[in-house]
């Protein structure tokens, strides 16, 4: 498990910069980036405080925040990539 952990770093900076690959246009460091940044801190806050208060210990309350703020992301990310037709 402890080696798991150190390949986490990593493996979240490589997947990152696979964002904005298909976007060029799309600045790294702009407006709408800090939003979702912002977005993500509130949604893991919120899940690791939840998962803290039904009984889960530090480690495993970090991990439910972590994983709902991945979803969402990706979920968002996806969203973005291929919008709903109207």
């Amino acid at each position: 498990m402890k080696y798991a952990r150190c390949l986490l770093v990593p493996a979240a900076l490589a997947l990152a910069g696979c964002a904005t690959l298909g976007r060029p246009d799309d600045p790294w460091w702009g407006p709408d980036k800090a939003q979702h940044f912002l977005a993500g801190v509130a949604v893991g806050a919120g899940a690791t405080l939840v998962a803290h208060e039904e009984g889960a210990e530090d480690a495993e309350a970090m991990a439910w925040g972590l994983g709902a703020t991945a979803t969402i992301g990706a979920g968002s990310s996806a969203i973005m990539r291929h919008p709903p037709s109207r």
